[in-house]
């Protein structure tokens, strides 16, 4: 009876463990809330809003981080991580890493990226694009 007694209190000690570790571990997990930023015949942009972030890279200096997401006709999309600086009065982008999947859903090709952008992975967005009102929304976000 003793015995009993202490491997049930040893596996209710693991079953407290184990909630704990994923309740701390789910704790840090948050859905994407995508917003419609600009739309058109051929293609539609969404941003993550929950996943702007202000960064200071290094090299690259500061930056807002993001995801996007651009979806075709077909409904096939591609999601990129973005960084976003204005560096000399000029609007900047660069893409970090990006997933493409197909209208399923599916993975069909990928760039994880190399973590912090150099000099030469930014781009300039062009003034009135569908990439400047991506750039504007992020950064009134990330206010």
């Amino acid at each position: 009876m003793e015995k009993n007694s202490s491997v049930m209190f040893v596996r209710l000690l693991v079953a407290m463990f184990m909630f704990a570790a994923v309740s701390w571990n789910m704790s840090g997990c948050e859905a994407a809330q995508w917003e419609r930023v600009v739309s058109s015949a051929t293609e539609t942009a969404e941003l993550d809003v929950s996943s702007i972030r202000r960064v200071h890279f290094p090299n690259a200096g500061a930056n807002v981080v993001c995801l996007v997401k651009v979806i075709a006709a077909d409904n096939s999309y591609v999601i990129s991580q973005v960084a976003l600086r204005i560096n000399n009065g000029n609007k900047e982008s660069a893409m970090m890493s990006c997933t493409v999947y197909d209208a399923n859903g599916n993975v069909v090709g990928q760039d994880p990226g190399t973590g912090e952008p150099s000099a030469a992975d930014y781009e300039i967005v062009s003034p009135g694009s569908h990439g400047e009102a991506l750039f504007d929304k992020a950064m009134y976000y990330a206010q």
